[in-house]
């Protein structure tokens, strides 16, 4: 996917990158760290994998194995 325009800019382009990825699962919030995503170098939208996004969707919802939590 390197170098495909984004769609949702229409401009940029998709660049391979990890990064942090913020995932709701009901209602709590889930901080998933060392994401791997392709990122649009204009607007900065991020594009998963299937395999990604249903192993975030997994992680959140193993909440009692979370290394931490936060209530707010």
């Amino acid at each position: 996917m390197t170098g495909e325009k984004c769609t949702l800019c229409c401009e940029g382009r998709l660049e391979a990158k990890r990064g942090r990825e913020y995932f709701r699962h009901g209602q709590s919030l889930v901080i998933i760290e060392d994401v791997p995503a392709w990122v649009c170098n204009k607007c900065g939208e991020r594009y998963h994998l299937a395999s990604v996004y249903k192993k975030m969707r997994q992680i959140a919802a193993d909440g009692d194995r979370l290394t931490e939590r936060m209530t707010i």
